[in-house]
């Protein structure tokens, strides 16, 4: 058994520590796949928008709540999220063409659904869970983030986007870097506030010779319980008398 709790998930387990370093650069063979911390894209009805595309388990976009007209801690059902559902699908389509997935941004729902992801991120602020209505406090959070997949809000967050956040809140100069408290590079633990609580991984980037990002860590806790027992029955014929 366990005491340890997944926040959105129910019930405990016995805690498991599970390391994603060896994901960077997962679909494009670069945590940085633009090389830059940074890119700027027009979209209709925002203009310029800054991005930052980071693959590490699985490639993210991530863009500021604030820059879309969000606060950032929005819920998967809340009304301001599913009017924006488009916008986000095509942000999301426009990285995917930048990062070399698709050749046409409209194209990427079809051609490529599932990655990039598409993150929002915000300061750390207080909201209620939107599994148990908990109230999540800012000091238990290093930042808010909300991620899409599949042209929805994730109801809590993906493992492998929040390996990719993660890294990204390490990057200096990421969107998420810019978000996230600065401790996060003293503790090397990143809780990352999710619609249903927190996840908190540890975390840990570098430097690579001639410049270049490494990805050094990125373990978070999962469960193990035991889902069954049972019997064999094993015919007396095949032992000996003795």
């Amino acid at each position: 058994m366990g005491d340890y709790a997944i926040a959105g998930v129910p019930g405990k387990g016995a805690k498991i520590l599970l390391d994603y370093a060896g994901t960077a650069g997962s679909a494009t063979g670069k945590i940085l796949p633009t090389g830059r911390v940074l890119d700027c894209i027009s979209v209709p009805s925002l203009g310029m928008l800054e991005v930052s595309i980071v693959d590490a388990a699985n490639p993210v976009c991530f863009v500021k709540a604030g820059a879309l007209g969000l606060a950032g801690t929005e819920g998967p059902r809340d009304e301001r999220i599913t009017n924006l559902l488009a916008t986000v699908e095509l942000i999301r389509g426009m990285s995917a063409r930048i990062i070399g997935l698709v050749q046409d941004e409209s194209k990427a729902r079809m051609e490529s659904p599932a990655i990039p992801l598409l993150s929002i991120v915000s300061p750390p602020a207080d909201y209620v869970s939107f599994s148990d209505r908990r109230q999540i406090r800012a000091g238990d959070v290093d930042f808010v983030a909300r991620v899409f997949y599949m042209q929805e809000m994730h109801k809590t967050h993906s493992v492998t986007a929040a390996v990719c956040t993660a890294a990204a809140a390490l990057i200096p100069g990421t969107v998420v870097n810019q978000v996230a408290c600065p401790s996060v590079h003293a503790t090397k633990v990143v809780r990352i506030g999710h619609p249903s609580g927190v996840i908190p991984i540890e975390a840990e980037v570098g430097n690579l010779p001639g410049g270049g990002v490494e990805l050094r860590k990125a373990a978070l806790g999962r469960t193990s319980r035991r889902i069954m027992d049972g019997f064999v029955y094993v015919p007396e014929s095949l032992f000996s008398a003795d």
